[in-house]
């Protein structure tokens, strides 16, 4: 699932230090790629696009089969241990999947979904909507869904205005999930809220929960929040920008307790468990031919955006961060913080990139096309 796990740590436990980042194929859906990967245990590649098609491909780049939903796909898909595909879709509806491509169930929600499901140990769907904006009546209601392996309803908690973000379950099965109502809330697993923190600004990015149980959250108040697991603040550290998403840009947590951690403004921040600064790194510009330097000398309000990140950390087994920008660029990063290798996209990344038991790292592009790389 999103995070690879359901703490969403961004840990894989696969190498890749042989991946020297030289393109093995390329797949071309009908729109962008929003929406992040999963890989199933067969090495099936499950990927959305703006399409509004979930796609099955096989590790050699060819279509096993494609789902056609009712919206785009925004959501990223969750692979249950049976195989089943869990997708939302801005048509207001889960969809699980056979692993054949065949409809099992859809659960409709009340609004569109671009909140990527995860799946609990005991088969549970946690999975957020958000409010319609045009409806007067409900636009500060939104709503977590817990549902059965079956589709049917466990229970719903209704939170303030939009959940954009991805659920992370704790190992005592708490469910922690942020709203824009600036709230981080903590559920016990029958849907009963056990705490709820207010940070300054709306929280667009995931929760990642760490070994020791430190919960961290990114908010649009440009501050990383690290809470103790009863909802008291540990400590928070300030970024340039605001910490974003437009699929989800997260968190993720090394084996050494490192946070990795991107902003708005284009860096990439190493943060330490007691919340100092490791390093920073700067993504670059997109190519802009003879304007590349007119641009750099504009203020960085009329040029927001376009070096941003909204791409979440991944992390391989010997510690190598990747992580795309909106500058066209998937990076590989060493645990210094200097350059390994990039790899340039058609247009800008939003997804995160995902890592196969063989090391290949599958990224989606605003260009259409994922893109599998390799040796």
């Amino acid at each position: 699932m999103e995070g690879y796990d359901a703490r969403h740590t961004g840990q894989c436990p696969y190498d890749t230090s042989t991946n020297n980042g030289n393109l093995e194929w390329k797949f071309k859906t009908g729109e962008k790629i929003w929406s992040s990967q999963a890989i199933g245990s067969d090495g099936t590649i499950y990927t959305g696009s703006r399409d509004r098609y979930l796609y099955a491909l096989n590790p050699d780049g060819t279509l096993r089969w494609k789902f056609k939903t009712g919206g785009w796909i925004v959501s990223s898909p969750a692979v249950a241990s049976d195989g089943t595909v869990y997708v939302g879709s801005r048509n207001r509806y889960l969809y699980a999947i056979n692993p054949d491509g065949t409809l099992k169930w859809k659960f409709e929600t009340g609004d569109v979904i671009y909140s990527s499901p995860a799946i609990a140990s005991d088969g549970t769907i946690y999975v957020g909507a958000n409010i319609n904006h045009l409806d007067i009546f409900n636009f500060l209601q939104s709503y977590l869904y817990a549902l059965n392996p079956d589709g049917t309803l466990k229970w719903k908690f209704k939170a303030g205005r939009r959940i954009q973000t991805s659920p992370a379950i704790s190992p005592d099965g708490t469910i922690y999930v942020g709203s824009n109502d600036r709230y981080l809330y903590a559920l016990h697993p029958d849907g009963t809220l056990k705490w709820k923190y207010k940070t300054n600004g709306r929280i667009w990015s995931s929760p990642a929960i760490s070994s020791d149980g430190t919960i961290y959250v990114g908010s649009n108040d440009r501050y990383l929040y690290a809470l103790n697991p009863d909802g008291t603040l540990r400590w928070k550290y300030k970024t340039g920008h605001w910490i974003v998403s437009s699929s989800v840009s997260s968190p993720a947590i090394s084996a050494d307790g490192t946070i990795y951690v991107a902003s708005w403004d284009g860096y990439l921040s190493a943060i330490n468990s007691n919340g100092t600064l490791k390093w920073t790194f700067k993504t670059g510009w997109p190519s802009a031919g003879p304007f590349q330097n007119l641009l750099k000398r504009m203020p960085s309000w009329s040029t927001a955006g376009l070096d941003e990140i909204t791409s979440s950390p991944a992390i391989s087994l010997e510690g190598t961060i990747y992580i795309g920008s909106n500058n066209n660029y998937l990076y590989a990063l060493n645990t210094d913080g200097t350059l390994k290798w990039k790899f340039e996209t058609g247009n800008g990344i939003f997804s995160s990139p995902t890592i196969s038991s063989d090391g290949t790292i599958y990224v989606g592009s605003w260009d259409g096309y994922l893109y599998a790389i390799g040796n």
